[in-house]
């Protein structure tokens, strides 16, 4: 039984991962999980040192671990998953998180980059329209040059960044309209 998690969450995909294999081994059922990441590493943002621990973690519990996977298709009727530059691989049980895209009614609004994501000011999350401001998922936030300076990353999309930028959406708003300058800033913590 293979339950393939292909696309990018930060942790979800190794956490359901480990919960699986631990679900069947509690029931005495042998099965092979493995996870399919379109990344180079486990949770990237999170950094190297981050990343190669949870991946021994993942390894250590003999899941195996697939990175630069990118899917393709998922063909239902063969049970198969078809990759770039990889062999298809058949499942018996499938658990995939489908790619994030943007909402349609931000990017006709002509609030998205070309990617499909909101820019923010990192700080205030205020978009490039005046008085609009953007949280959660929606929104692309550098991080730059956290551990390649090279190869900058985006917040992740997680709840916790989301409950976050939600506080300093609404402190700034109410400066606002108290005719006052921005009241809270977005540290991009998250924990």
């Amino acid at each position: 039984m293979v339950a393939s998690l292909p696309f990018k969450c930060p942790a979800a995909p190794y956490e359901t991962a480990l919960l699986l294999r631990d679900a069947f081994a509690a029931r005495k059922v042998s099965v092979q999980v493995d996870v399919f990441t379109p990344e180079p590493q486990p949770m990237p943002v999170a950094g190297p040192a981050v990343g190669n621990q949870l991946r021994g973690l993942i390894e250590a519990a003999g899941i195996g671990f697939h990175p630069l996977s990118r899917l393709q298709s998922v063909e239902p009727s063969k049970q198969g998953l078809a990759f770039d530059n990889a062999p298809s691989v058949p499942y018996d049980l499938l658990v995939v998180v489908p790619p994030h895209a943007g909402p349609r009614v931000a990017q006709e609004a002509g609030l998205t980059n070309e990617a499909g994501w909101i820019p923010v000011d990192a700080a205030t999350l205020r978009t490039k329209q005046a008085n609009v401001f953007a949280l959660g998922d929606a929104t692309a936030i550098p991080l730059q040059g956290r551990w390649k300076p090279e190869a900058p990353l985006l917040l992740p999309k997680a709840g916790v960044f989301a409950h976050g930028q939600g506080e300093v959406v609404a402190a700034n708003i109410a400066a606002e309209l108290a005719g006052q300058g921005p009241a809270a800033a977005f540290a991009g913590h998250g924990y």
